[in-house]
């Protein structure tokens, strides 16, 4: 114990997060459940259901995860490349629906599917400590099942889950040589802290001491991811990874909720990250995609979990517009896709809702959002509800955040149902990695950015001399437009660029359908310059004339109008990847110049649909 406190007080005189805001925690004689639904709510969620179809197809979806679960043998432990979390996640889909799914209906074939699942899981020889984001899911799984199915448990298994829960989760977080990621500012901290008092708060009267320290170091660092939502919400590694983080951030909070306690980050920043995620569906269904936010091959937004807890905690049901798009088709054509790795927290999507009015979800009216911070983007779209709407993202920020690309200033449009600029997206990490390729090394010359996603030459934006810009660099939106016929930002690159003295890229929405982007750079040696836009495998590029271009995509089309003040020749080219670890296939449009020393260049590109 004397040991276990030392460390315990070394580890909080690491974390740097300012004053502590902990809370006493005490879960001696607190009965079961404890984590997230209260004994009896179930009658909320049954009431729910009564008078709103779209949660019903999410509660038929569980019952179908559970049934699978009952089914299925346990996960073996194997891991993928150093990762075992592919089968933590299954764990935690697995004990989630099966809890859901024996509250709601008393099977008992659902206990003695999590007994089983419980007895393989608890006996791994560890849950990977060395990649966290592991054994916070799996606590986090093994947790729910202990908690949720409490009372029906025979008494070893429950000491079986009881150890598992102590020493392969929180002796971990406490005393392990893997825990700075209670030093980190991205979702590892989120997600590993929320396994972390899920175990606090089930074993928590077992292990007083050792859950009253989980506790007060969840309240002292977690307030450094954050602080990365700081000023707007805008989410500095883009939308995916807001999904990941923010999804068990709320996990987190609705535990904490639960048991009386008040979590950090429920004002400010964090909740008007909901509009930022919000926004980053286009029209199409498909999401601004900038960063490591998913390749072309899973663009589709995803139905997220947090956004119902967005909605409940500020009283908008406007929020859910999205989600009830992937809900909605359910009805008569598909159910919710099992493709969707975050489908193992559906549940939640059911408790955050217990006391929603869930009866019209009405159709919303904000057209643009931006927000500035680490990765300030800008994004606005012609309507809401129409699939063919025009829609534009611009992004700043830098390369050297985490999981950011060589990509300030590029953008992304659709219209007529169609995106023309893509971005490229990332790579699967485990097949880079395997390949020994260096992927987490943001050095200049590192080996991520000669990655066809990574580097500079395969995004929407300019290029000086074949060169990648540069890794410190940071662009700035330094101006927002929102004029009758016009709506865009105005970002400034200059940092990008070596021998660049000024490089300012203005993005428009024209007319609520055409996209201009107008560049201006002064440079202090001559040097080519290269304007790329990304745009998909299947769409044709045709020079039509010295300054224009047609895009033709199935049966819709798209005029590309270039004006410069030096010469230019048009170009389109194919981007497919040669390396056996790479699968970009793409194609690519723009022009190439020489622009001169000493004097200010511009160039407008139009992006005009043709009917």
């Amino acid at each position: 114990m004397k040991q276990f406190r030392v460390a315990a007080m070394a580890l909080l005189l690491v974390l740097s997060c300012g004053l502590s805001l902990a809370q006493s925690f005490d879960m001696k004689g607190k009965s079961h459940p404890r984590l997230l639904l209260g004994s009896g709510e179930e009658a909320k969620i049954k009431r729910n259901l009564q008078v709103s179809a779209e949660l019903q197809v999410v509660d038929r979806k569980i019952m179908e995860f559970a049934d699978e679960a009952v089914a299925e043998a346990p996960q073996p432990y194997k891991k993928q490349g150093k990762r075992l979390l592919y089968v933590c996640q299954r764990y935690l889909r697995n004990f989630y629906s099966l809890g859901y799914a024996y509250r709601m209906t008393g099977e008992r074939k659902y206990v003695e599917a999590a007994i089983k699942h419980l007895k393989s899981a608890c006996t791994f020889q560890d849950w990977n400590s060395s990649h966290f984001l592991d054994v916070g899911e799996m606590t986090m799984a093994v947790s729910i099942a202990y908690d949720w199915l409490y009372d029906q448990l025979p008494a070893d298994v429950r000491t079986l889950a009881e150890r598992a829960i102590e020493h392969k989760g929180l002796d971990e977080a406490l005393t392990g040589k893997n825990n700075g990621w209670y030093k980190s500012g991205n979702n590892w901290n989120q997600v590993c802290n929320a396994g972390m008092v899920f175990g606090a708060i089930a074993i928590g009267d077992k292990i007083p001491a050792k859950a009253q320290q989980i506790i007060d170091n969840y309240y002292q660092s977690i307030a450094l991811p954050l602080k990365q939502y700081e000023p707007d919400g805008a989410y500095p590694e883009g939308f995916l990874y807001w999904e990941y983080g923010t999804g068990f951030n709320v996990m987190l909070n609705c535990a904490l909720e639960n048991i009386g306690l008040t979590p950090r980050g429920n004002e400010g920043a964090f909740l008007k990250s909901a509009q930022f995620y919000f926004h980053m569906a286009a029209p199409s269904g498909m999401a601004y995609n900038y960063s490591d936010g998913g390749s072309q091959h899973q663009l589709s937004m995803p139905l997220d979990v947090s956004m119902f807890y967005f909605a409940a905690k500020m009283g908008d049901t406007s929020l859910l517009w999205n989600e009830m798009q992937h809900i909605r088709p359910s009805l008569s054509e598909k159910d919710i896709s099992t493709k969707n790795m975050f489908c193992r927290l559906l549940p939640a999507i059911l408790i955050y809702t217990k006391n929603l009015d869930m009866s019209a979800i009405p159709v919303p009216v904000q057209k643009t959002w931006t927000g500035d911070g680490t990765t300030p983007v800008y994004v606005t779209r012609s309507a809401w509800g129409n699939p063919e709407a025009a829609f534009f993202g611009v992004k700043g920020g830098s390369a050297r955040t985490s999981h950011a690309h060589m990509d300030m200033g590029s953008f992304v449009y659709e219209v007529n149902g169609v995106r023309w600029a893509i971005d490229p997206g990332n790579d699967e990490y485990f097949v880079i990695e395997n390949a020994g390729i260096d992927l987490w090394n943001g050095a200049q010359d590192s080996e991520r950015w000669k990655l066809l996603r990574y580097g500079s030459k395969c995004h929407n934006m300019i290029t000086l001399g074949g060169a990648d810009i540069k890794v410190e660099g940071k662009a700035e939106i330094i101006r927002r437009i929102d004029e009758p016929t016009r709506r865009g930002a105005v970002l400034d690159l200059t940092s990008g660029y070596d021998n660049v003295t000024a490089a300012t890229r203005t993005v428009c929405l024209v007319n609520e359908s055409e996209l201009q982007v107008d560049d201006r750079i002064t440079t202090t040696v001559a040097t080519p310059l290269k304007w790329t836009m990304m745009t998909q495998k299947d769409t044709e590029a045709q020079i039509v004339g010295n300054d224009r271009m047609l895009l033709v995509n199935g049966e819709r089309k798209l005029e590309l109008i270039v004006s410069a003040s030096v010469p230019f020749t048009l170009d389109a080219w194919s981007v497919k990847a040669t390396t056996p670890y790479e699968d970009l296939d793409a194609r690519a449009v723009g022009f190439n110049a020489q622009v001169p020393a000493g004097r200010e260049v511009s160039f407008t590109v139009r992006l005009r649909p043709v009917k």
